[in-house]
């Protein structure tokens, strides 16, 4: 019965096609989310001129291109950065930075939860990441000892960034003692600084940058004991000191992020003597409030770090204690709440705790420096989205180590290792994760910072110590790192010993040596960081040119250097018979070897400085004919001295007077008497060259000897 199966069938379908319909609308998302970044998550080496990418899973509103939807901070220069949108009204967001970023600065960018889709729909919650900015590349090592501003004594607390917008960094401290105070010292953009501007400060282990109030400067935060007192910048690099905002008692490390997805800076405080491990939220007007505020209870907290350890896209912490072997992760819900992760066995009593990724694997890894046991734990992520580690490696380092950063300080595009204590060690990241023995500082710090402070692309090395290394006051140590040099050309290509050549290239200003070929400059003159001049020295020879910087690195051009042979520009006088001494005038005489007068060598000659000039005897038997001079580097012209005139033929050689003779040698030019066994011809004709004469016979001439005389001979 056909017409009683076809509505049946078509209700089937019907319902087959509910539910499948049900189903695809249950699988979409209900928010809209990231799908990707650029830079990426954690990235170590991004280009500071870098634009960055957000794609979400489906067009947003146009406000999601601009600040209300994206932003990016700095704690060097800016903090909430400017620059230029793109992609609103779309998936793909863009933005621009109005400037160039910092080398080796860590950036975090915030999608606060606020955004938007087309359609309305906020995402599910906010987005946030870390990536670090790429250093020139450089051995590593670091000037000593350094640059030493004087400072407050028992200084502890050290941070680098551009407080009055010049474009150099400047050096804010703090300190602990009697007479503690907070400094701040403007930048020069060379890695000197003025002198301090002091500001009233209890005693205080620690201080931070950041944007607090988002007017695009960087403001600073003091832990002074048991309150956060924030200084807000004007944009000048003066700060106001706001009230201090009560946390728990003895704040020793601190670190600001967007935790709970507002767009404002929050911060997140350690406090050892209390034993609480504070996150207070930021109202985006330099304030905090107290209400929402959370905290974890630990023993005796001292670091703590910020990063997306699980990588679900909003930033979690770590904390190390100081009376036990332990370092505790903290999770992120992306809201601000934070619940228990790892929990990490490290080295005893570890004072600092750092995160970055140390294998690029993009997940961020974990690093303490263990004060009791002199070591550093070094804790790699499983990278299983979990913020688990695998077990600590362990270096050892210099006695009692307090602080731990990361940074490229060797500029290969992964993040090595500074670790401060009585001594300051540098160790090498060899990309996976494995370091190697580097420099040591002999001076202390409690507390360093890794920036950029004279603008070579390296990260410096500051920190406070109690006493200067060289004795006297209490100072800040200021260790400049060298940039690799390069040599991109040289002019001229080719010249003589003696001759000054130009190099141009980069990070050549702490030039301690130039060669050509291998053999050392007679000379050299630094111009610039991107200019050298240097003299061809005795005993070069055709080569690359290379150059050597502190502290021992060096650069090598990519193409040779000619180093021309000698040349002979003038004589003085041009002639004379042997014995008359002629000034030889031209270039590259300085290893001259040989001088010879038509092939006749002179028995000596002495050259001046320059190698511009020589002075040489014409030898016995002097003829007329090219001056040369020989050198390693090869043979110069010649240019022509009159001697003593030279037959080589006569034809016909024999018949009587008046017969024509041709007389073929050298020198002839100026002859003035011809003579037939000593009769002397009335008359003769010379050619230009004065290589031939012809002359005839004379009356009563007889067999003998033909000479030809000219005034020299």
């Amino acid at each position: 019965m056909p017409h009683l199966f076809t509505p049946y069938l078509r209700l089937l379908l019907l319902l087959v096609l509910l539910h499948v319909a049900g189903t695809t609308q249950a699988q979409l998302p209900a928010a809209p989310q990231v799908v990707s970044v650029t830079p990426t998550r954690n990235a170590t080496s991004v280009a500071v001129s870098t634009d960055l990418t957000i794609t979400f899973s489906r067009p947003m509103q146009a406000t999601t291109a601009s600040a209300a939807g994206l932003r990016v901070y700095s704690a060097q220069r800016g903090g909430l950065l400017e620059g230029t949108y793109s992609g609103g009204g779309t998936s793909v967001v863009g933005f621009t930075p109005a400037r160039a970023l910092r080398a080796g600065e860590t950036l975090q960018v915030a999608i606060p939860k606020a955004a938007q889709d087309a359609g309305g729909t906020a995402l599910s919650q906010a987005y946030s990441y870390q990536f670090t900015t790429r250093t020139a590349p450089s051995a590593g090592t670091f000037a000593s000892p350094g640059v030493l501003p004087p400072s407050a004594p028992s200084t502890y607390g050290i941070t680098s960034a551009d407080y009055n917008g010049d474009g150099f960094l400047d050096l804010a401290s703090c300190s602990q003692g009697s007479t503690s105070k907070l400094q701040v010292r403007f930048g020069q953009g060379d890695g000197t600084f003025g002198s301090a501007v002091d500001y009233a400060m209890g005693a205080s282990y620690y201080l931070t940058s950041a944007d607090l109030d988002n007017d695009g400067d960087l403001d600073l935060v003091v832990g002074n004991y048991g309150q956060l007192v924030v200084m807000q910048n004007n944009g000048s690099g003066v700060f106001t000191t706001l009230r201090g905002f009560p946390t728990a008692s003895d704040v020793r490390t601190m670190a600001t992020a967007d935790f709970n997805g507002d767009g404002n800076l929050d911060i997140v405080v350690a406090c050892a003597a209390s034993g609480l491990v504070w996150v207070h939220f930021g109202q985006g007007d330099a304030t905090f409030t107290i209400t929402g505020s959370t905290y974890f209870t630990v023993s005796a907290p001292v670091g703590v770090a910020v990063g997306d350890v699980d990588g679900d896209g909003d930033l979690d912490y770590v904390t190390a204690t100081a009376q036990s072997n332990r370092a505790f992760v903290r999770l992120n819900d992306g809201t601000g709440t934070f619940t228990a992760g790892a929990t990490l066995t490290v080295g005893f009593q570890p004072n600092s705790i750092a995160l970055g990724d140390l294998n690029g694997d993009g997940a961020l890894d974990v690093v303490t420096a263990n004060q009791n046991s002199s070591t550093v734990s070094v804790l790699l992520n499983t990278n299983a989205g979990t913020g688990a580690f695998q077990a600590a490696t362990t270096l050892n380092t210099g006695s009692t180590p307090t602080d731990v950063k990361l940074g490229d300080v060797d500029g290969d595009g992964d993040l090595d290792l500074v670790v401060s204590g009585n001594t300051r060690d540098v160790r090498l990241n060899n990309g996976s994760g494995l370091f190697s023995a580097g420099p040591i500082i002999s001076s202390g710090a409690y507390y360093a910072a890794l920036a950029d402070v004279n603008n070579d692309g390296t990260l410096d090395l500051l920190g406070g110590s109690s006493s200067s290394p060289t004795g006297g006051t209490s100072s800040i140590g200021v260790y400049l790192n060298a940039a690799t040099p390069t040599l991109a050309s040289f002019s001229p290509a080719s010249g003589p010993i003696g001759s000054t050549v130009t190099l141009t290239g980069t990070n050549l200003a702490g030039t301690t040596q130039v060669t050509f070929n291998g053999r050392p400059a007679a000379s050299f003159t630094v111009n610039s960081s991107t200019s050298v001049t240097a003299v061809v020295p005795a005993g070069a020879t055709s080569g690359r040119i290379g150059v050597t910087t502190l502290p021992g690195m060096s650069a090598t051009s990519v193409t040779n250097f000619t180093v021309a042979a000698p040349v002979v520009i003038s004589l003085s006088p041009t002639q004379g018979p042997a014995g008359t001494v002629v000034t030889v005038t031209g270039t590259g005489f300085l290893e001259a070897t040989q001088v010879t007068f038509a092939g006749t060598a002179a028995a000596g000659f002495v050259v001046n400085a320059a190698g511009t000039q020589l002075t040489v005897a014409a030898p016995v038997g002097v003829r007329t004919g090219p001056v040369v001079v020989t050198t390693p580097n090869g043979t110069s012209n010649g240019v022509p001295f009159t001697g003593a005139p030279m037959l080589s033929s006569i034809s016909p050689a024999f018949g009587p007077a008046g017969t024509v003779v041709t007389l073929t040698g050298a020198g002839l030019l100026n002859a003035n008497a011809v003579t037939f066994g000593g009769v002397a011809a009335s008359g003769f004709t010379v050619n230009a060259a004065g290589t031939s004469l012809s002359v005839s016979a004379p009356e009563g001439v007889l067999s003998g000897p033909v000479y030809v005389t000219t005034p020299t001979a």
